[in-house]
């Protein structure tokens, strides 16, 4: 069956010869290339074909999902065998995006296994695709190409055809300066939005440049990127796409932000040579995704159904090019990556097992269950690295579920088995490492004290039914979360610069976001008085323009960017481009974080959006109330779905119906101790089912609990690791109580 209908400004063409169609088409991508506006945009689709036979994102999926199920069997089967935790612990893991799952695992086994893992990318052996870029590009027709692989077969198929090439990895150091690879001035110029990995000649290690995991690449688009795909697409409007599925959120909206800029989009998708000869085409969800988005942004589009290396020997024919042929053994079986690095020896287990507790912050049940399991495991015990990694895993989610008192207890904790491994004048303390130990780390001791003075922030945000009096002995914390915002600054500037300068970023946010709660409260109290409102939310715009000016990277992040939309909103400080661009990035950023599960931030986004919508609303008439329901409703779904933070998103909830004038101030403070209650004795029964497997992390709680150990202590401790002193004396007067609190 065909695919497009009449009306749009597409059409499908199967690349068989009996397609009255194809000839046409051919000659309209045939002129493009004459005139230098077509840009190649490739994927990891063009390497699978032999004789390259390089594995697809599915290849690289199925042994770190294998390595991930006999990481958990362990503790799976201490479960009942129809726990439901037993699917839900598959599903978990096999809905993990690639560069996700690598994240976690880089975080517990360290960047040399990620790279031992990937090295199954290597390879020289290029194929038919890699060779006619590289014969239209020696042609003069094809300058420019952007490539998602890591591989180097273009490169190596573009020097066998007597020209070199230029890569460019936006996100890297390399980014401004393009490398080099072959003789000769370059004839093609390489864009690699997720980096490459780089010959012995660049002068870097062979995986310096690559960005294979959730930290290298982002949440969002990133700017380098964006930048680069732009420039590209104004010299080269017309599209080529190949081998590539759509199936990412860092580069595909920018496609879909560009689309004024496409004057034609080429893009094949792949059928089998049977369903070619039969024209029968089924776009699959991804296609439709593909195309809905071309129809809607009426972009001329053409749809080539069947195989990418067909299209290019048919458009070389036109172009009078010839693509040389190589000569390896086309019968090579596709190689698979070792996923043994994650599973042996016995310790690797139970690191892949830590890394999934990362995948699961979010699950209440699920969650706690393996944490506590994990807390008593021998290789947990004796590796404090690992113990301590683990502690800052439960305080992370400790953080999400607003028990903020039981979160820092477990970072001092973490901090305070970092220090006793490494031991006095270690330096290797200062960011979280052990010398020779695998599990390092990329936030380290740094990183630990920047959270730990959020905690004491987000204590004093507002009033908190669990610890009322902390809301009014603002300045203490206060002074404390600035002494660990300098102390964790200075650590990370002797060890990472770059890290140094995100982390003294984010302390200003966080000091800036305490300001935004603060301000929220006159909203809550009197959501009427507009005049009010705009001047309490009016500093913490100048707060937030500041941070922007200082570090403009920081707010392309979709969380940091929503919040100052937020303050802005209320503030009455932003213009109508700012608010139809904001209108046209929720979408995007919504669907970027359902792929990577990012349930919280996607409830967000939606509380956010009710936000714009309010705003825009001169009167909330029964269909302005509607519509601002519903999207509370879809947030309130999507905090459903990540279920260890129900309450902190029915509060959020609450405060808006407050703003948005559905309740009043009487309807909160109930709505707040009515979550209060059900939070709090949730928790007193769960504490009572102590043998549920619900109730594992317990003694971990317990653990941190016994190790109470004050702040001043924690920031003593890291000066003497610093400069290799004895403070024992010191030590003892805080632990002795307030009475010696002179002698510090």
């Amino acid at each position: 069956m065909t695919s497009c209908e009449p009306d749009t400004p597409g059409r499908v063409v199967f690349l068989a010869d009996r397609d009255p169609r194809i000839e046409e088409c051919l000659t309209q991508l045939a002129n493009d290339a004459r005139d230098q506006s077509v840009l190649p945009f490739v994927g990891a689709g063009i390497s699978h074909p032999p004789p390259s036979c390089l594995p697809l994102a599915r290849d690289l999926l199925l042994p770190l999902h294998d390595a991930m199920g006999q990481a958990l069997a362990p503790f799976l089967k201490s479960l009942a065998p129809d726990h439901p935790w037993h699917a839900e612990a598959r599903d978990r893991i096999r809905a993990a995006p690639l560069e996700r799952l690598l994240s976690v695992l880089q975080d517990v086994h360290g960047r040399h296994a990620i790279e031992q893992y990937l090295a199954v990318l290597e390879s020289s052996t290029w194929n038919y695709n890699h060779a006619a870029i590289a014969a239209a590009a020696r042609a003069g027709h094809v300058p420019t190409c952007v490539t998602l692989n890591f591989d180097l077969l273009i490169e190596e198929a573009a020097k066998a055809h007597g020209i070199s090439s230029e890569v460019v990895c936006p996100l890297s150091n390399s980014g401004k300066t393009p490398l080099n690879y072959g003789d000769g001035p370059p004839r093609l110029r390489l864009v690699k939005p997720h980096g490459s990995l780089a010959p012995a000649e660049w002068g870097v290690s062979r995986f310096a440049l690559l960005a294979a995991t959730l930290d290298d690449i982002g949440n969002h688009p990133r700017g380098e990127n964006i930048a680069a795909i732009e420039t590209l697409l104004d010299r080269h409007p017309v599209l080529l796409v190949g081998g590539y599925s759509d199936h990412d959120w860092d580069v595909w909206p920018i496609l879909q932000r560009n689309r004024r800029r496409l004057r034609h989009v080429h893009w094949v998708h792949y059928v089998e040579q049977r369903c070619v000869r039969a024209r029968e085409f089924c776009p699959d969800e991804r296609l439709n995704h593909v195309l809905d988005w071309l129809r809607n942004a009426d972009v001329p589009h053409t749809i080539w159904a069947g195989d990418i290396g067909s299209l290019f020997s048919r458009l070389l024919s036109r172009l009078s090019c010839v693509a040389e042929p190589t000569c390896e053994d086309a019968r090579r079986p596709v190689p698979k990556p070792n996923g043994d690095v994650f599973t042996t020896p016995h310790e690797s287990l139970v690191r892949t097992a830590l890394a999934a507790t990362l995948l699961w912050q979010d699950r209440r049940g699920l969650g706690s269950a393996l944490r506590g399991w994990l807390h008593t495991h021998g290789v947990i015990q004796r590796d404090p690295w690992l113990h301590a990694r683990l502690h800052r895993t439960t305080a992370q989610t400790d953080h999400t579920e607003h028990r903020l008192r039981r979160a820092m207890r477990h970072m001092r904790t973490c901090i305070m088995l970092k220090l006793r491994a490494a031991g006095p004048g270690d330096a290797s303390a200062q960011h979280g490492e052990h010398r020779g130990d695998p599990s390092t780390t990329p936030r380290g001791l740094g990183h630990d004290l920047v959270w730990l003075a959020y905690e004491h922030l987000c204590l004093i945000k507002r009033p908190s039914f669990s610890a009322p009096w902390a809301f009014f002995g603002r300045r203490r914390h206060l002074d404390t979360a600035r002494g660990c915002f300098d102390v964790g600054l200075a650590l990370s500037k002797t060890t990472d610069r770059q890290r140094a300068s995100r982390l003294e970023a984010q302390a200003h946010y966080y000091l800036a976001d305490l300001r935004h709660a603060w301000a929220e409260l006159s909203a809550v109290l009197a959501p009427t008085d507009r005049s009010r409102m705009r001047a309490s939310f009016a500093t913490v715009c100048r707060v937030y323009d500041r941070a922007l000016a200082a570090y403009p990277w920081l707010f392309d992040e979709p969380y940091y960017r929503l919040r100052r939309l937020e303050a802005r909103l209320f503030g009455g400080v932003t213009t109508p481009e700012e608010r139809a661009e904001a209108k046209d990035r929720f979408d995007e950023i919504i669907a970027g974080n359902q792929m990577l599960h990012s349930h919280v931030q996607s409830g967000n986004a939606y509380l956010y959006q009710a936000v714009l919508r309010f705003h825009e609303c001169r009167q909330i008439g029964p269909a302005e109330r509607r519509e601002l329901t519903i999207l509370l409703q879809r947030a309130r779904r999507e905090w459903t779905h990540a279920d260890a933070v129900v309450a902190s998103g029915l509060r959020r909830i609450a405060v808006y119906r407050r703003v948005f004038g559905f309740s009043g101030l009487t309807d909160l403070v109930l709505e707040f101790i009515r979550l209060w209650a059900t939070a709090h004795f949730r928790e007193r029964r769960g504490d009572t089912a102590s043998r549920s497997p619900e109730r594992r992390e317990a003694e971990l709680h317990r653990c941190a609990a016994r190790n109470m150990i004050p702040d001043a202590l924690i920031l003593l401790e890291i000066q003497a690791a610093q400069v290799g002193q004895d403070h024992s004396h010191e030590r003892v007067c805080i632990e002795a109580g307030p009475n010696h609190s002179n002698a510090i």
